[in-house]
């Protein structure tokens, strides 16, 4: 099992990742010293992602449309690697980054069109608070013909003591893994099995 992290999604951020318009993630927390698979859990809100024809994975929408008859809503469909990510301050009218190596990370048109956001909507969102660009890199997709979206049952948030295995016999100890219920609102640290 590799320790990784879930983290939500809105639709439109995945229609934007799955399409390939948006290449970075912008927050307000994240997890500040991890680098590793980030899973990202589409939130259960409008737009329903039901209609596969706007996605573009050089697959026809007849074969899309013939295999998958569900949403996207409400589950994992893709990871991405998680190797850095820069931090911008508010400074009254505009966002600056914050660390001397963010300063060469990129222009502000450049991280605008990462984001697939405007300059207005960067600094709507920010509010006046610290706000971290996450880099998307290694984008794996999960919703092709040949894998489904994980679910949240796909992952571990803990373990338990138990004198009976995960099938219900009794043995003198094990490490019984509890499945994750409940999205993150932001991110939670999660297990999962190598090659997921």
């Amino acid at each position: 099992m590799t320790k990784s992290i879930i983290m939500s999604v809105s639709p439109e951020e995945a229609l934007n990742i799955l399409n390939g318009k948006q290449t970075a993630l912008l927050r307000k927390r994240i997890p500040k010293d991890y680098k590793g698979w980030v899973y990202g859990y589409v939130k259960k809100e409008k737009p329903y992602l039901y209609d596969f024809s706007n996605l573009d994975y050089g697959i026809s929408d007849e074969i899309i449309n013939q295999q998958y008859h569900i949403s996207l809503n409400q589950t994992i469909p893709f990871k991405f690697r998680l190797q850095d990510y820069a931090i911008y301050e508010s400074c009254e009218e505009y966002y600056q980054p914050k660390r001397d190596e963010d300063f060469n990370k990129c222009s502000s048109s450049f991280l605008l069109k990462m984001l697939n956001t405007t300059r207005e909507d960067f600094k709507n969102y920010g509010n006046g608070k610290d706000l971290y660009v996450l880099k998307i890199d290694n984008l794996t997709i999960f919703d092709t013909i040949f894998d489904e979206p994980m679910q949240l049952s796909d992952f571990i948030v803990d373990f338990i003591d138990s004198d009976t295995d995960i099938n219900g016999n009794e043995v003198d100890w094990y490490k019984l893994p509890i499945p994750l219920q409940k999205p993150p609102k932001t991110y939670q640290y999660v297990w999962v099995k190598e090659g997921e």
